[in-house]
């Protein structure tokens, strides 16, 4: 361990964060991880869910039901692309499983979407070493937190409900139920607006500097950058101007509780305590 280099991290003077009343965090590659499959024909969700369905009185074949799956789904994306009026938007699955199941029951509907996901995942939803801790820390300390996510709720909430995230939110935004998505200046601000602050009241924390940081950047926000497993390998460089705060992780996952990001800003923003 004595051996091992303390990742980079850029830090500001404290001061410029002195008036931060909420924290934004998003959700895959930040707060946590999951890893799932693409679903080609072949794949075996298609198989479990097409005998699912054969229960509740849909007959597809496993072949039929993947291309359905992809129909109704582009189907969904003409549907929203016509009101979003040029903007980032996105679309609610639960219309894609609904129009699959010929039925409106909510809770088919969410039955069918969760086995999609457990069917599709190869590594459960975690979260990152540090974050329920960080979570917990801010709203102590007066700050209100809130998820900001590109995601579906009916696959996110149940993560975040079984990995004890989900009680360290005071809001979550979800890009499914705010029907706009991340570089969108609307999905911000309608979480800004639900906190009734101003941009500069609040800071950004994203693992991917297209989605989470450029725009949050340009709107005023501050922002901190938490180069995960899980960010884009062709992000911007840790200087640029678009992060306030940037913290790498460890390559070595065995690292000291001190290494990763999470504990390393509640010490900066919050101390030991």
């Amino acid at each position: 361990m004595q051996n091992q280099v303390m990742p980079f991290a850029k830090l500001p003077d404290k001061s410029t964060l002195a008036g931060i009343k909420v924290m934004l965090f998003d959700c895959y590659g930040t707060t946590g991880e999951v890893w799932t499959e693409n679903t080609p024909p072949e794949h075996h969700v298609w198989r479990t869910l097409s005998t699912f369905m054969y229960y509740h009185g849909v007959n597809y074949t496993p072949d039929d039901l993947c291309h359905a799956f992809f129909a109704e789904k582009r189907h969904e994306l003409d549907l929203c692309e016509k009101e979003a009026d040029g903007e980032p938007f996105e679309i609610e699955e639960r219309n894609v499983f609904s129009r699959l199941l010929h039925s409106n029951d909510p809770y088919l509907i969410q039955t069918t979407g969760e086995i999609f996901r457990a069917s599709s995942t190869r590594q459960q939803f975690r979260p990152y070493p540090g974050a329920i801790e960080f979570l917990k820390a801010a709203r102590h300390n007066g700050i209100k937190t809130s998820l900001a996510s590109n995601a579906q709720s009916m696959f996110t909430m149940p993560e975040l409900k079984a990995s004890g995230l989900a009680e360290c939110f005071d809001f979550i935004g979800i890009s499914s139920d705010l029907r706009h998505k991340k570089p969108s200046k609307r999905f911000f601000q309608l979480i800004l607006d639900h906190f009734g602050v101003a941009p500069e009241q609040a800071l950004m924390v994203g693992n991917h500097d297209g989605d989470d940081m450029k725009t949050s950047h340009a709107m005023g926000l501050k922002t901190c950058y938490l180069n995960s497993n899980q960010s884009p390998e062709d992000a911007e460089p840790p200087s640029s101007e678009i992060y306030d705060m940037y913290f790498g992780y460890p390559k070595d996952e065995d690292a000291p509780e001190g290494f990763y990001p999470f504990f390393r800003l509640k010490e900066f923003l919050f101390g030991s305590n």
